[in-house]
């Protein structure tokens, strides 16, 4: 039988809030639900005008807009867990302090608090990657809805 490696951070990827099916699952009545709203917002909007030409060209240009939207949360989701488990090191690192044996004596290592204060500053800019990728899906479907509302 081969040595297992150790693994030696402190915070392992076995700890995960949802599978990766359950967030697909969740994602996708999501989209499900916004696609539903935004054609009933149509149908009540023109119900005197829509023809079925008007109708397929925004629901077209719904449908080419969704590939992009789900790219922007996927990234979203991705930089906000790297994130996340970055944070989480940090403070796994300040609850558990590790300690340093020099001399038969044991020190507070100082260099793993500085680098769990770097895991924090990284975790941050994580999070606001996720934010602007989630302000960027924002401001597509606000884009988006101002553009196909313009299609008459």
């Amino acid at each position: 039988m081969g040595r297992r490696k150790r693994n030696n951070s402190s915070f392992t990827n076995n700890t995960t809030l949802f599978t990766e099916q359950q967030i697909v699952i969740f994602i996708g009545t999501i989209v499900g639900l916004v696609f539903s709203a935004a054609v009933i917002f149509y149908f009540v909007k023109y119900p005197a005008f829509l023809t079925i030409a008007k109708f397929f060209c925004k629901f077209i240009g719904l449908l080419t807009i969704v590939p992009i939207i789900f790219y922007l949360l996927s990234k979203a989701y991705f930089f906000s867990c790297k994130g996340i488990v970055r944070i989480g090191n940090f403070f796994m690192v300040l609850i558990k302090s590790p300690k340093m044996k020099l001399f038969g004596i044991k020190f507070t290592d100082y260099f793993a608090i500085i680098d769990a204060f770097i895991n924090l500053f990284i975790g941050i800019l994580y999070l606001i990657v996720g934010v602007v990728f989630v302000a960027m899906m924002i401001f597509m479907n606000i884009f988006a809805a101002a553009i196909l509302d313009n299609l008459y």
